[in-house]
């Protein structure tokens, strides 16, 4: 946000790291809601954690506040992705399921979990 003078508000400025932490909380509910076996509610949850993660890491600002290296963020995406393909899977969806997988397996082809899925 740019006050009128074209200097950037101090409040409206969100971290990376608060992002990231925001993503994992969304991650954190969807593991809940696929644990009672909600798994629409699930991906939603997931959906929503992996468009955080994947916003932040094209974020091209300037590099500050940013403190979880990419190489975290870039795991806890595969972990997502695979998740996402689990749910997909137990909503009778394979071959979402299997697109999702490869997602995650473009970031890490050894991922065990992304390559069952597909």
């Amino acid at each position: 946000t740019a006050d009128p003078e074209g200097e950037e508000d101090p409040d409206a400025i969100v971290s990376n790291d608060e992002i990231f932490q925001q993503a994992m909380r969304f991650k954190e509910r969807g593991n809940e809601a696929f644990g009672n076996k909600r798994f629409s509610r699930a991906l939603a949850f997931y959906k929503l954690a992996n468009e955080l993660l994947h916003n932040n890491n094209n974020n091209n600002g300037n590099g500050r506040d940013v403190v979880n290296p990419q190489q975290q963020t870039r795991d806890e995406t595969v972990k997502i992705l695979s998740n996402l393909a689990e749910c997909h899977l137990r909503l009778g969806q394979p071959m979402e399921a299997g697109r999702v997988a490869t997602e995650a397996l473009v970031l890490d082809e050894t991922h065990v979990e992304s390559l069952i899925r597909r």
